[in-house]
């Protein structure tokens, strides 16, 4: 039988020690608490490689404008086939094949418009001939991108880390509409009267394309897109143009793009 002073004092004893042995560890004071993660993204990384990217961009269309019709306005209207160049404009809907290809699908639009004159002749006030060209395309198209280095790594099971700097190359091809149309006044070469009217052509046309750029990481979810496309097509001219060879839809667009990761 252990007196009863001697427990009093073990006990004692064990009550002083407690906060020791859990500070040293001797003790578990209470179970380790796993820590959670909302889904969804951290600071700088994703969970996953993103497989979707939204894309819409901006920049400049050279115009090659070599067929015939282009070649026509430039030696009889007050035209340059520089004048052919214009602002352009696209939207891109990217979907990730696997880490170094990525399908593409591409939607986009560009328009000039200006004002000319006849060079040659004059009405019978002596004043200019004008009347205006205005040039609208359209391409759709389905391509691929591959980047030359991975856009981004993963790190260990839970994270995905962008890189800061992804090139690609890629093709595309798929149909372009165009629209060229000239309203104002015009000679009428047999009797030398002038007359206001409009004269349009419109039609689609095959395109295929090639296109380079690099996307700079600005956060985990958006980067800037810096592209260069060349597009190779030309499409059949029709109604008061039926006699000109196919219009020249090929350039170069140099654009800037701004990319969201899904």
């Amino acid at each position: 039988m252990v007196p009863r002073g001697v427990l009093g004092g073990v006990t004692a004893i064990l009550i002083a020690a407690a906060p020791l042995a859990a500070q040293g560890g001797l003790i578990d004071m209470g179970a380790a608490q796993p820590r959670v993660h909302r889904a969804g993204s951290g600071d700088g990384f994703l969970f996953t490689a993103p497989n979707v990217t939204l894309e819409l961009r901006g920049g400049w269309n050279f115009a090659r404008a070599s067929s015939d019709i282009f070649s026509f306005v430039d030696s009889t209207l007050t035209l340059n086939k520089s004048d052919f160049n214009s602002l352009a404009g696209g939207a891109e809907l990217g979907l990730r094949l696997n880490d170094r290809f990525t399908w593409l699908f591409d939607l986009g639009l560009d328009r000039t418009s200006h004002p000319s004159e006849f060079r040659d002749w004059v009405d019978q006030n002596n004043l200019p001939i004008q009347q205006r060209t205005t040039l609208t395309r359209v391409p759709l198209t389905v391509g691929v991108k591959a980047y030359l280095l991975p856009p981004g790594r993963s790190v260990g099971d839970f994270a995905w880390l962008p890189s800061r700097l992804a090139v690609y190359v890629g093709a595309a091809g798929g149909i372009m509409h165009y629209q060229f149309t000239q309203h104002g006044d015009f000679v009428d070469y047999t009797n030398s009267s002038i007359f206001t009217t409009t004269y349009s052509s419109g039609s689609w046309g095959a395109i295929g394309q090639v296109l380079g750029g690099a996307e700079l990481g600005m956060t985990k979810h958006f980067a800037l897109d810096m592209q260069a496309r060349y597009t190779f097509g030309s499409a059949p001219m029709n109604n008061a143009f039926v006699n000109f060879n196919a219009i020249d839809l090929s350039g170069l667009q140099t654009t800037l793009g701004l990319s969201w990761r899904l």
